[in-house]
């Protein structure tokens, strides 16, 4: 038998790709003899779409927002009254606006100079629009006093792939680890959802400082920005909790959040306060959850020479959360998967999304983007931060390795037909500039030019640059200023080619051994589309290889075809294109078996031997030296090489037996990576597992600290040994670990009694998002094998509600919800059919209602059979996404 992996092991994209920069002085270098110059392709213009999106145009300046907000749980509203201290921008106006989406405005006035002014204010739903009869200055300040009603559920919300709801304040219904109702509040302002909330100027160029006063039940437990000043109880019962932020920040990262947490403080050796916010069943896993954090902070201040900007550094964890996490100034924002028991940190610690957001509190929080056109600004340095930590704490090769991914993710959208410069200032929505080259490429571009440049300079910039803008909105040329004052180099260049301008390097390069002449010429051709992306050009490193001996070169590569001839003694046996793998591109190369075999074997660079790997297949290899190479890269130094490897275990098994079994069981035993442990054991069971080899051997396994080797040992018992998988299941159920739960979804449903039912009942509350998907196929599969018809009548309740548009928001869900119901239908009328067609007396071996006669089952699962249709219709009527019922 075979299955899809329970830990979701998938392969890792060979894709041939890298990043290049060299440092002369550092090199020999020879000059090249080019033979072949071809005139320059112009370079089209992008398509772009009809709207130009400007920075926010400076009407007013909010300085400071005073905020006191009263959650009304019940009806999911917002009491407030806000008042917002601003001047005129430069010049003097009489009439601006404020954004103020979805809310009831019950009053609106001005102040100037301790008294109220006449302002007549109109509003249109979404913006309040203010005209005076005189004219306000940028010396004078006037206070705009309105109390309100914020609704958000009446929002009309924009969905998007990065933050999925735009209604800026949620009020969640969950059910606590006892089953009891809670409620929590949070929200999300990025990009522009704030002012579903609070009314201000909603844009990332309006900065201002803060106080916010939330009152709430005193069992409520609230954040917000900066420090908590005083908590005031009021006569009614209620909290009143007071929270400052002195220093200005941009609109969207204001927050709010209030509920049953509970709350662990620490504090740095710098002073600076430290908060966890977390459900209470995890309040002895909060500092593991956010483990490190506080080395994080004074990792980057230092590297950053700039201190920590900001008077303490609280991290939540909520409910239903529409993105995976928010860097709110002070008070970053989580969604509640960051959450795991000491054993499941060992295997997932939370260290990148930590180092990202923290990153923000610099990049983003301290500076922001003049508009979402230059959001590279925040989240391009923040992905980046993401490397800088790992190239710290844990080392080059782990760094490398993320990068790679990063790669990967970029090259991915980019093939997919995603094609965009970094700085986008034609869009339709804010959240399409929430992509992998925001975040992915610009990463690998910073990585670029700090190679381009050295560490000093590089480092050296970033720090002019925070210290230049603090407190200031910028765009992506001010960065580059700020680096050619450190630098003294002109850099416009580079961000012309690689932040203005779309694209990469699409290289297909051809290497020839001239025996007559003993020179070795590289032929290297661009071929992207140069209608939308630019010949670049760029210096590149080479590194020709003869036996033992390697020499590097340096050559320039600034045409659309060009030829490089190297005079040598010998021919070379190894030749590699930016050996350091830090240019971005993507290139193809005329190479042999013995050349990938020889890169992979010598190079010490992760870039390098992976696409060593990945080239064998098309080197003229034979399939037994494919698998050679794949054997041996189990053993390899990078955690993914490794994964990739021991995923081709069933390809493997074919070359040698008994060498693959051999690597498995010790990496099984031995591996740093529960990961890695955990997918050894599942090839162990899913290339061996016809034999009972390893029963014992699996049985061992179970006391590893590893959720995903406990999980994948357990699935293997199961494979020969079904009564002992149920009895460890059972006593294995009370873990609450998703990858373990899957595999006993699973035994359930392949060998469980009647009895397994409360199992799926108590676990159908609990689940959600993706594993909410696996566990309905296996509870189907229970269902269709052991299920009483009136086991059958609870599942299908499930699954109407998982289907029904009107309680399920996740299409993917409702879809699959709908296809199992489609197959219970098909499944009910082949019953029913069988049933008619049966003898007078049903043994229970033949069905579980063995004391039902066959015709009155039969009829039971033409009712059950005629609900689902009825419902299926009802739900095809309603639904309004056509991927649901998709060819149905």
């Amino acid at each position: 038998m075979t299955r899809s992996s329970t830990l979701l092991f998938s392969f890792i994209a060979l894709i041939i790709s890298g990043l290049y920069s060299c440092k002369p002085a550092e090199k020999m270098v020879y000059e090249a003899d080019e033979i072949v110059f071809l005139d320059t392709i112009s370079v089209g213009q992008p398509v772009q779409k009809k709207i130009y999106r400007s920075a926010n145009p400076k009407v007013i300046d909010i300085h400071h927002t005073v905020l006191d907000v009263k959650p009304i749980w019940d009806k999911k509203e917002l009491q407030g009254r806000a008042e917002l201290y601003c001047t005129a921008f430069y010049t003097p106006v009489n009439a601006f606006s404020l954004d103020a989406k979805g809310m009831v405005i019950h009053n609106a006035t001005i102040e100037v100079g301790g008294e109220i002014v006449d302002v007549p204010y109109k509003y249109d739903g979404s913006k309040l629009y203010f005209e005076a009869e005189f004219e306000f200055s940028r010396h004078d300040t006037f206070v705009v006093n309105i109390k309100y009603t914020a609704r958000p559920e009446e929002v009309i919300s924009e969905k998007g792939s990065a933050i999925k709801d735009s209604k800026g304040l949620y009020f969640i219904d969950y059910l606590d680890i006892d089953g009891n109702p809670r409620q929590q509040l949070w929200s999300q302002g990025e990009p522009s959802s704030n002012s579903v909330w609070f009314p201000t100027v909603d844009a990332p160029n309006e900065r201002f400082s803060q106080e916010i006063q939330i009152t709430t039940d005193t069992t409520v437990v609230t954040l917000s920005n900066g420090e908590l000043i005083l908590t005031i109880l009021n006569q009614d019962g209620t909290k009143t909790d007071y929270w400052v932020q002195e220093k200005n920040h941009a609109a969207y990262l204001a927050m709010i959040a209030a509920g049953p947490f509970s709350v662990v403080q620490d504090t740095s050796k710098t002073g600076l306060l430290l908060e966890y916010y977390v459900d209470p069943e995890f309040e002895d896993y909060a500092e593991q959850i956010f483990a490190r954090s506080e080395e994080m902070i004074a990792f980057f201040s230092e590297l950053f020479d700039y201190p920590y900007p900001w008077n303490k550094f609280a991290q939540i964890a909520v409910k239903d959360y529409v993105s995976g996490a928010m860097e709110n100034t002070s008070a970053v924002v989580y969604g509640d998967f960051v959450q795991k028991n000491d054993r499941e940190l060992l295997d997932d610690p939370n260290d990148l999304i930590i180092a990202h957001e923290l990153s923000h509190h610099w990049f983003g929080n301290l500076i922001s983007p003049k508009s979402w056109a230059n959001i590279m600004m925040n989240e391009s340095f923040a992905t980046y931060a993401e490397y800088l930590w790992l190239e710290y704490y844990y080392g080059l090769e782990r760094a490398e390795e993320h990068r790679y991914n990063d790669r990967t993710k970029y090259l991915n959208e980019h093939d997919a037909g995603h094609v965009e410069p970094m700085v986008r200032y034609y869009y339709d929505t804010e959240d399409e500039v929430f992509d992998h080259h925001s975040y992915s490429k610009g990463g690998l571009i910073l990585h670029m030019l700090r190679k381009k440049i050295g560490d000093d300079l590089f480092f050296d910039g970033i720090r002019h640059y925070l210290h230049e803008y603090e407190f200031q909105a910028v765009e992506v040329d001010q960065f580059r200023l700020a680096m050619e004052d450190i630098t003294g180099q002109d850099l416009k260049p580079f961000f012309d080619q690689w932040i203005y301008s779309p694209g990469h390097p699409v290289l297909e390069i051809e290497t020839q051994w001239n025996r007559k002449e003993n020179t070795f010429e590289i032929s290297i051709e661009q071929v992207q589309d140069t209608t939308k992306m630019p010949v670049f050009q760029f210096d590149t490193e080479i590194r020709i290889t003869s036996n033992d001996s390697s020499m590097d070169f340096i050559i320039t590569v600034d045409e659309p075809f060009e030829t490089f001839r190297f005079p040598l003694t010998q021919e070379p046996t190894l030749f590699q294109f930016n050996p350091e793998s830090d240019l971005l591109c993507t290139y193809t190369m005329n190479t042999t078996f013995n050349q990938e075999a020889k890169r992979y074997s010598q190079s010490k660079d992760y870039f390098q031997r992976i696409w060593a790997l990945e080239n064998i297949s098309s080197s003229g290899a034979t399939e037994d030296q494919i698998d050679s190479l794949w054997l041996a890269a189990i053993d390899d130094a990078a955690k993914s090489i490794r994964k990739s490897a021991i995923f081709r275990s069933d390809q493997i098994v074919q070359y040698d037996s008994a060498a693959l079994k051999e690597k498995l069981i010790k990496h099984a035993l031995a591996d740093e990576s529960g990961e890695i442990r955990g997918l050894s054991v599942f090839s162990l069971h899913n290339v061996f597992g016809e034999t009972d080899e390893f029963t014992d051997f699996f049985v061992d396994c179970l006391s590893d600290s590893s959720y995903y080797v406990v999980s994948e040992a357990l699935y293997g018992i199961s494979l020969n040994h079904a009564e002992l998988a149920m009895e460890l299941a059972d006593q294995l159920e009370k873990e609450n670990n998703a990858a373990l739960q899957q595999v006993i979804d699973q035994i359930y449903a392949d060998h469980g009694n009647s009895k397994s039912e409360q199992h799926f009942l108590q676990r159908r509350s609990r689940v959600k998002g993706y594993e909410e998907t696996l566990f309905a196929r296996s509870y189907m599969r229970y269902l269709k094998r052991t299920g009483t018809t009136d086991m059958h009548q609870r599942g299908i309740q499930y699954f109407a509600m998982m289907a029904d548009p009107d309680i399920e928001e996740s299409w993917f869900n409702r879809y699959n919800a709908v296809d199992i119901l489609f197959q219970l239908r098909d499944f009910y009328d082949s019953k029913a059919s069988t049933l008619r067609n049966a003898s007078a007396d049903i043994t229970p071996e033949d069905h579980p209602d063995e004391s039902i006669n066959p015709k009155q089952l039969a009829q039971q699962y033409k009712s059950l059979e005629a609900y689902v249709e009825e419902l299926l219709d009802s739900y095809k009527t309603s639904e309004t996404d056509g991927r649901v019922f998709f060819n149905r």
